[in-house]
């Protein structure tokens, strides 16, 4: 299932696309490069849920340690979205 944001708040949106954009800054260095430009063409083309998906997915298969606050980010995020919290709660594990 697609995640669509459209009927979101002009301003949620935007937060939504600088939260990500956050998210990505801040793995971009412990990532594969096809991955992190992978999560920007969705986030570019609007596939914010799948992005953060993608995102999750491979922090989780690379065993990416992540702050607490990075993983707040990533939970106030898709909770934004109004996305499923099993989408990323998984990553709690590698919390450090």
């Amino acid at each position: 299932i697609p995640h669509k944001v459209a009927v979101m708040d002009l301003s949620i949106r935007d937060q939504v696309v600088a939260n990500l954009k956050q998210v990505l800054r801040e793995v971009s260095t412990v990532l594969p490069t096809e991955n992190i430009s992978d999560s920007h063409d969705l986030l570019d083309h609007g596939e914010w849920g799948e992005s953060l998906d993608l995102l999750c997915t491979q922090l989780y298969e690379y065993e990416v340690p992540l702050s607490k606050d990075l993983y707040q980010l990533i939970d106030t995020t898709g909770r934004m979205m109004k996305m499923e919290p099993s989408g990323w709660d998984y990553l709690g594990e590698l919390i450090q």
